[in-house]
């Protein structure tokens, strides 16, 4: 009898709460209504600046043809900045009016001394154009980061995104095996034009190409004598010092 007993008062209170419910929204709504305050958005914090960029980074189509051609893939596969941040690439955008205050400023901050002024187009090269472009288009690394700021004209840099070997294990007949999956080395094509601030690492495979402006007018910063040798891909390149540097920096990044 004591559990029936409280079983129907337990039901009385459940059956009692709409009832409860009616009350207290009945009560509620007597009760004045007071505008709500317009919606706000918070400023940004002062120093969070936002880089801003022009230049387009994107996967390249690996297609045979011209290399001044976009080589986009359809619809294009665009490179975010936290992957080109991975391999150590640095881009900037600094209009070309009234550049050189903020140029100085990149300058000092990364300890470069010394600048030039370069010019790749038909005119300027002359005969020997054509057999520049195929040397700056052979795959190859330096000892030295370069750091470009485009001046006029433009171009496309590709460089290499090497991500490493992935370690799985495959499980077969009660035992596993530990193999690893062939590291990615795809080229991402970066699209500079006026006004882009590009800082390529040593060690970097890379390569240059006008675009079909034929036009490239560049500053190149350096500390002191540079060492941009190009060292092509193959086995001295592979055991270079620099190189093997470079692998390991985006290692310990991952």
């Amino acid at each position: 009898m004591d559990a029936r007993r409280a079983w129907r008062q337990s039901h009385r209170q459940f059956c009692g709460a709409p009832a409860l419910m009616k009350e207290i929204i009945h009560s509620r709504s007597h009760l004045p209504i007071l505008p709500s305050p317009p919606l706000s958005l918070s400023p940004p914090l002062p120093n969070r600046k936002k880089k801003k960029t022009q230049m387009r980074a994107y996967y390249f189509d690996n297609l045979p043809g011209d290399q001044r051609l976009p080589h986009d893939f359809n619809p294009s596969r665009p490179v975010d900045p936290d992957t080109l941040q991975s391999i150590k690439v640095e881009s900037w955008y600094i209009p070309v009016e009234g550049h050189e205050d903020k140029l100085d400023g990149v300058a000092k901050e990364r300890d470069y001394r010394n600048r030039d002024v370069i010019e790749i187009s038909k005119k300027g090269l002359g005969d020997i154009y054509d057999e520049k472009l195929k040397g700056f288009y052979k795959e190859h690394i330096h000892e030295d980061e370069e750091i470009r700021y485009i001046l006029q004209g433009g171009g496309f840099f590709d460089v290499r995104r090497m991500s490493l070997p992935l370690l799985f294990f495959r499980i077969t007949h009660n035992a596993y095996t530990l193999f690893a999956e062939a590291p990615s080395d795809q080229w991402i094509r970066l699209a500079v034009s006026a006004g882009d601030l590009l800082v390529i690492p040593a060690g970097i495979y890379h390569r240059f190409t006008v675009d079909e402006r034929n036009l490239t007018r560049t500053v190149r910063l350096f500390k002191d004598e540079p060492k941009w040798s190009a060292i092509y891909r193959g086995t001295e390149s592979e055991s270079n010092p620099h190189r093997i540097e470079y692998i390991k920096s985006i290692s310990v990044a991952a």
